[in-house]
């Protein structure tokens, strides 16, 4: 199996070094490493093509695993206590977000057909419906859902970080100053805290999924 490699220091300082790094570094690789590349290079790269067989080492238990993670997140338990705040009883709101995560589950696992059978990702998948060009629409939307998520995420860790600093650090922490017009509607603590979770997150998106299944 694949083992997660937390990225060092210079590994991710190296991108920033100049602009050529970079532009290196936001560019996916020609093809997979022992294989050849398929097709044209400009519809066709490392994190496009089907994903090879040495790297195929998620088994049947990751799988849920990673759904289960994913689930009993922030904003999973959010989804209980938004409904509670309604009007539900948490019996109503237990039973109800079970619904709901089943037929999603439906739609998820319907989707996932291709990939599971040709080993492709949305991206190409998308291709077979809206062509080459007609795709990118779908990635763009998919892209901006995905940073709105990341953001969301983000943000409730921050808050988790502002809890556990106020724990630790007291009055000084809950009387920090905030520097920000109220226009911004976000004040400086919970912008430092933003920012503190996005970095913690970082070693862990810097790493191929295919070695996370440890």
């Amino acid at each position: 199996m694949g083992k997660f490699d937390m990225a060092s220091r210079h590994r991710m300082t190296a991108p920033f070094q100049s602009k050529d790094a970079f532009l290196n570094f936001v560019k996916a690789p020609q093809g997979n490493e022992g294989h050849a590349t398929i097709g044209d290079t400009k519809w066709s790269n490392k994190d496009l093509e089907p994903t090879p067989e040495e790297h195929r080492t998620w088994t049947w238990y990751n799988l849920p695993l990673y759904w289960f993670s994913n689930k009993f997140s922030l904003v999973g338990w959010n989804t209980g206590a938004s409904l509670v705040t309604i009007g539900l009883t948490w019996q109503q709101s237990f039973v109800s977000a079970c619904i709901g995560s089943f037929l999603a589950a439906i739609v998820v696992v319907l989707m996932a057909r291709p990939g599971v059978k040709y080993h492709i990702g949305f991206p190409v998948l998308a291709r077979s419906v809206m062509g080459m060009y007609g795709s990118y629409f779908f990635v763009f939307i998919r892209a901006i859902v995905c940073i709105i998520w990341y953001g969301i995420q983000t943000f409730y860790a921050g808050n988790l970080l502002s809890v556990m600093l106020r724990c630790i650090f007291g009055n000084s922490w809950k009387n920090f100053g905030n520097t920000l017009p109220v226009r911004a509607n976000v004040n400086s603590k919970q912008l430092l805290t933003f920012f503190m979770a996005w970095l913690l997150e970082f070693p862990f998106v810097s790493d191929n999924a295919c070695r996370m299944n440890k």
